[in-house]
C-alpha cells in the first residue's frame, strides 16, 4: 500500500521530485519529458496503457509488485535515455 504522504501535486520546478509514475502510452512519456524542459528528468516508472508501448519498461499487470519493490526495497532497473532539442 502506498502511504498518502508520498503523493503530492506535481510542480516541474520542484527540485525534490524523486521519481515520476506514469500510466499511459508513449505519447504521455514524451509529454512528461516536455514538463521538465529546463532541468533533468527524474527517473520515470512508466506503465504501458497504449497500443504499442515501445518506450515502456513496465507492464500494468505488474503494477502493484513493481511499485512495492521500488518503495520498499528502494531498487529499480533504469534505462538511460537522451533527450534532443531541435529547431527549424
Amino acid at each position: 500500500d502506498v502511504d498518502d504522504n508520498l503523493i503530492s501535486v506535481f510542480d516541474p520546478e520542484d527540485k525534490s521530485i524523486d521519481f515520476v509514475i506514469l500510466f499511459g502510452g508513449d505519447g504521455l512519456l514524451l509529454h512528461c519529458s516536455t514538463l521538465f524542459q529546463h532541468r533533468s528528468i527524474p527517473p520515470v516508472i512508466f506503465f504501458d496503457f497504449g497500443s504499442f508501448g515501445f518506450l515502456s519498461s513496465f507492464c500494468y499487470a505488474d503494477f502493484n509488485a513493481q511499485i512495492d519493490k521500488i518503495l520498499n526495497e528502494r531498487t529499480a532497473l533504469l534505462t538511460l535515455r537522451m533527450r534532443l532539442e531541435c529547431s527549424v
